[in-house]
């Protein structure tokens, strides 16, 4: 009890009005930097996603997915081939039933 007295009057005592004003302003300056720092943090974090799609617009990454389109192509053209190998083949020699075949045949190829 008599060091809770003992700081009431220490807060209230001589200079505690200057020492008041000095943590007030201490903490306003903290809340500044904080604030500072939070829209420093966001800026940081957008230009970082901004960066990431940007760097999936480049030319290399152009020039990735250009490679994989061909690659894309040739496969559906090889599938295309092998279809109608098998079409000119019989259909005893077809391991697939002869529904899945024709249905296969009647689809389109998927466009890229």
């Amino acid at each position: 009890r008599s060091l809770v007295a003992w700081r009431e009057a220490a807060r209230d005592g001589p200079g505690s009005a200057r020492r008041r004003e000095r943590e007030l302003e201490k903490e306003r300056k903290q809340l500044i930097t904080s604030k500072k720092f939070c829209r420093l943090m966001l800026l940081h974090r957008a230009f970082g996603s901004w960066q990431r799609t940007h760097k999936l617009r480049t030319r290399a990454s152009r020039l990735g997915a250009d490679k994989e389109y061909r690659a894309l192509k040739m496969q559906q053209v090889l599938i295309r081939k092998k279809r109608e190998l098998s079409k000119n083949k019989g259909p005893e020699k077809e391991n697939v039933r002869p529904a899945v075949a024709v249905a296969k045949a009647a689809a389109p190829p998927a466009p890229a």
